[in-house]
């Protein structure tokens, strides 16, 4: 089956699985974050990489911290932690 291409009127074709996926993300991070930081106390939420921590930050503005386990540059798959950053995660 080949690929569908977009009408020329609607632009560029966005990927609604991917948008779908963010927004879940995002709303599920709300769930857990958005009732500690009421209490008074900032939650520290703690994302794997830098392009989550962006979305992060966008739902709990500044109602928590967020911190990225993986630094830019770093690969992913072989990234191994150093000590500091699991006593963050504690």
């Amino acid at each position: 089956m080949p690929p569908r291409e977009a009408h020329p009127s609607q632009g560029e074709v966005v990927p609604v699985r991917s948008l779908s996926l963010a927004l879940v993300a995002a709303l599920t991070i709300s769930l857990y974050v958005l009732p500690v930081a009421s209490s008074g106390d900032k939650p520290l939420v703690l994302v794997s990489l830098e392009p989550l921590a962006s979305i992060v930050r966008e739902v709990v503005l500044d109602r928590a911290d967020v911190f990225v386990v993986v630094p830019e540059g770093a690969e992913p798959h072989t990234y191994q932690a150093p000590p500091e950053v699991l006593e963050v995660a504690k």
